[in-house]
Formats: structure tokens, sequence, C-alpha cells
């Protein structure tokens, strides 16, 4: 493990400055910057995967159009008891017990892996979705090369759950997008999930 902090520190060494270097070494290698916790993230840090890009220039169109309420919910101060960092797990949580109530048929005898990131927030997340169910972990590293991705926004996922956005059309705009995704299991897996389910989030006001 040390290893591994260690390799991740020397990738962003040439673009942090020293006390955020030093600040992730101390924080350990299950929290990775995001936009929720500015006390580590940083404007140079690389885009959270080579998709991102495309991702978020969907997501600005889609807000032009007025698809999307991309407010920003990110902490003016680096804690996990932000208002938006609680609704992105929360959303994150919800599509996970989503996932546990596929029924056989859809989620398939063998465990599924996939990596879930918020590309504006840089909030990584992994699921594995089997016949006993689904688990989530939050907030984790970011995936490897070979693992199969899927890159949104909490914006997203808010409008599919309002009903102003269907999977479908995100998907097809972009705003829903997969890496690494042989045979698109992954895309069907979520598809099932999500498309016809409710994903409202508990508003904290």
């Amino acid at each position: 493990m040390g290893e591994t902090i260690l390799s991740s520190c020397r990738n962003v060494m040439r673009h942090w400055t020293l006390p955020s270097a030093l600040a992730l070494l101390l924080w350990g290698s299950s929290a990775f910057a995001c936009g929720y916790h500015p006390g580590l993230a940083n404007a140079k840090l690389d885009a959270a995967h080579p998709k991102s890009l495309s991702v978020a220039v969907a997501i600005r169109r889609a807000t032009g159009d007025g698809l999307l309420d991309t407010q920003p919910k990110t902490s003016p101060l680096p804690t996990f008891a932000s208002v938006g960092y609680q609704q992105a797990v929360h959303q994150l949580r919800v599509l996970e017990g989503k996932l546990s109530r596929l029924p056989s048929d859809v989620s398939g005898d063998e465990v599924q892996r996939f990596a879930l990131v918020f590309v504006r927030s840089r909030l990584w997340a992994r699921y594995a979705v089997g016949p006993d169910g689904a688990t989530a972990i939050i907030h984790t590293s970011a995936a490897e090369d070979n693992e199969t991705v899927v890159l949104t926004d909490e914006s997203v996922l808010t409008a599919i759950a309002d009903g102003h956005l269907a999977f479908d059309t995100a998907v097809d705009r972009g705003l829903l997008q997969f890496a690494n995704d042989p045979g698109e299991r992954t895309r069907l897996t979520l598809r099932a999930a999500i498309a016809g389910g409710d994903m409202t989030l508990e508003r904290t006001h």
C-alpha cells in the first residue's frame, strides 16, 4: 500500500505544490482529491479519466439547453459534512440499492464490477453486482486502465430521478459514458437499475 501511495504522489508532484503533495501522503490511499474536499483538490490535477472532457462538454451543452441544473454544490471548506457531498453519496447509495434489487436474469451469476466517477467533482465509487446483491465503496482512488468505468455527473442522475431526462437520452447526449465495457454489459445493467427507478434525493435545506 505504501508503494501505491508513493507512486501516486510521484505522478502528481510535478503539478502540485509541496503542501498539497504532503497532504496526500498524510491522508492515505483511500482519500484521493475530489471537488468536495478542496483541501486536497487542485485545479492543475489531471482529469479524472480520458473521457472526462467529453462528458464535461456534454454537460455544458445540456445545461445550456435547460436539461440540467449544474449549480455547484462543492464545499467551501475541506469537510466530509458538506451538503453537496452528502447528496452525492446519497445518490451513489440509492444506485447501490437499485442494483441490489435487480433480478438474477439481469445481474447474472458472476459478479460484475465497475467504477463510477462524477467528472466535475472527481468523486469515485466502485460497485460489485452479483446474484447476492450489490455493494458500493465510495470515495475511492481512480480506476485502473483495464477497469470498466461509468462517467457522469451528479446533475445527470438528479435529472433522471426528477423525470427531466431519460436514461437513453443521457447516453445519446454523452452525459453518461462508458469505458472498457465489453458487450455493453454495464450499460445494460445500469439501464435496468435506473431507467424506470426512483433516485430522488432527500433534499437538504
